[in-house]
């Protein structure tokens, strides 16, 4: 009973330690590419072009959740961009009441 036991420690500690590593392999840091940076695009937008997905693969994972997150840093250089001001909530919610 006790070798059994032994045993089957013996395996559950082979597959954590296995797990362990294949986990760490595995982290967006150490895979990013294309295909991740067109994901985190897609999951923190609506996409992006494909120039977009290489300007982000070009960064490293940290840069580029940096550059989407602190978008207010980025300089804007599209001489057509008007920044939208939050809206009064206040006001919107005397309207809404009156109608």
């Amino acid at each position: 009973m006790r070798r059994l036991l032994n045993s089957i420690a013996g395996v559950v500690l082979c597959l954590f330690l296995t797990a362990t590593a294949q986990a760490a392999d595995l982290t967006p840091a150490k895979t990013w590419n294309t295909d991740r940076a067109a994901h985190l695009l897609r999951r923190a937008g609506f996409g992006g072009t494909p120039e977009q997905v290489r300007y982000l693969t070009d960064l490293d994972l940290d840069g580029a959740v940096d550059y989407l997150v602190d978008y207010e840093k980025v300089s804007q250089t599209d001489p057509d961009f008007i920044p939208m001001k939050p809206p009064d909530l206040a006001a919107v919610r005397m309207n809404m009441e009156e109608v």
